[in-house]
């Protein structure tokens, strides 16, 4: 209620201040975006393993071509990539298809989607036929655990899991992706060429505490971000002065399922892999 009430002359406010005090209400805002999330999360978070999507094949937006290979060393220290790692496009030249990882400039300034990068799981119709492209923040930890918010539905081993803060789409609803499709956990349908399935906690979590299945190839994610066709299009073509823009890799699975990274993380590394893959 504070927030819905005073944010307006926050942003008023912010307009007429110092640099000094307009960077501590930027600040000060975001805080409070970031209670009102976690206070709807610990309100009402709900299990879910399926969005609704139509059957209808996703559709991306060129054709793989050109695009350059960059055999990655880094990650987290106790979990580095051992995959190459793809270029594909920056810009309006970006390729966007399920499986791909979205790098966002340095000039984006939403509040969710500024220093991230978001893993597209899912491309197609939604409740209202309008085809939109969802995907989940890999890089947002919140400050609780699956089995602390998850109503007792997740147990065991995984219930120690962090939970990843997707977006602000979905519902309150609560995602599993992981690596383990051949271990027959999920429905066994792959994210694109990702190596990463959606789904099935429940032989997760047998199969974890069984010892077949290490807990590290699996990630919760609360909500998710969700892109009309337009939306993603104005948020392609827009660049910055230097052709900073947002930028398409495919990534190893480890990268997304990734458990060490903080706020950003994944971002800036990314960024610098990007950086190193268009020299």
């Amino acid at each position: 209620i504070i927030l819905i009430t005073y944010y307006p002359s926050l942003i008023t406010a912010k307009s007429h201040l110092p640099s000094t005090c307009s960077t501590f209400v930027t600040k000060m805002t975001t805080r409070m975006f970031e209670s009102l999330f976690l206070c709807l999360l610990v309100l009402g978070l709900s299990w879910k393993t399926s969005i609704g999507f139509s059957t209808q094949p996703a559709q991306t937006r060129r054709r793989p071509g050109g695009t350059h290979i960059y055999q990655s060393n880094g990650g987290s220290a106790d979990n580095a990539p051992t995959r190459p790692m793809r270029f594909l496009g920056k810009g309006d030249r970006a390729i966007v298809r399920e499986g791909v990882v979205l790098v966002a400039p340095v000039h984006e300034y939403n509040h969710f989607l500024m220093r991230s990068a978001v893993f597209i799981h899912a491309m197609g119709l939604n409740e209202y036929d309008e085809h939109v492209t969802r995907g989940v923040i890999i890089d947002h930890p919140t400050a609780f655990t699956m089995g602390e918010m998850g109503g007792g539905n997740v147990y065991g081993t995984l219930a120690h899991s962090i939970l990843y803060q997707g977006g602000d789409c979905g519902n309150d609803s609560a995602m599993l992706l992981h690596a383990c499709g051949d271990s027959g956990i999920g429905n066994g349908d792959m994210i694109g060429t990702s190596g990463i399935y959606e789904g099935g906690v429940y032989d997760a979590m047998d199969l974890i505490d069984d010892g077949k299945a290490d807990s590290e190839n699996f990630k919760f994610f609360f909500n998710y971000v969700e892109f009309s066709d337009a939306e993603l299009e104005g948020m392609l073509s827009a660049s910055d002065s230097d052709g900073d823009a947002w930028a398409s890799v495919e990534v190893p699975e480890s990268i997304v399922l990734d458990k060490d990274f903080g706020r950003g993380d994944a971002w800036s590394y990314l960024r610098n892999q990007i950086k190193q893959m268009t020299k």
